[in-house]
């Protein structure tokens, strides 16, 4: 009889594990490029040998911003010192969605950013970084939605 109760206990909790999968945090990523690089430290950080892909970002909400009220900075933080250096912004179109999720969502786990690949072309230099966490369902649900709603740069 015991061995009946175990089984039946064993069954009942996989069932379960399976029925709950969907809402327990999955792991997401997210593959943004680094824009105005070209304006930022990007160059000397590339010339001093600071930008090796994996290496962890710093990731900022800028409200201050005059073009963008939800701007994201990225930064680079220096081994040698406290100071950071500044690479860029996240995308204008997908600066709301990630605003969302540095300022609102509860988050299981920390977020990550790191350098994903660089390349240079006609002397400019094109960085991409990635962007790492544990999402639920409705965080998941709540960043497409702020995705597909995002606004288009106006033209000015």
């Amino acid at each position: 009889m015991l061995n009946v109760r175990v089984n039946l206990y064993e069954h009942v909790s996989r069932w379960f594990q399976w029925l709950t999968a969907p809402f327990r945090p999955q792991p997401w990523h997210w593959v943004l490029p680094i824009k105005g690089s070209f304006y930022y430290d990007a160059e000397l950080a590339e010339a001093s040998g600071w930008l090796m892909v994996g290496r962890k970002l710093q990731l900022s909400c800028e409200p201050e911003n005059r073009y963008d009220r939800q701007a994201v900075q990225i930064s680079l933080p220096l081994a040698h010192s406290n100071q950071t250096a500044l690479l860029g912004y996240i995308p204008y179109s997908h600066s709301p969605a990630l605003t969302w999720l540095l300022k609102n969502a509860q988050l299981s786990a920390p977020l990550e950013a790191k350098l994903f690949s660089g390349y240079r072309q006609y002397q400019r230099l094109h960085l991409f970084m990635i962007i790492q966490a544990r999402l639920s369902i409705w965080q998941r649900v709540r960043l497409s939605q702020l995705k597909r709603s995002a606004p288009k740069k106006p033209l000015e």
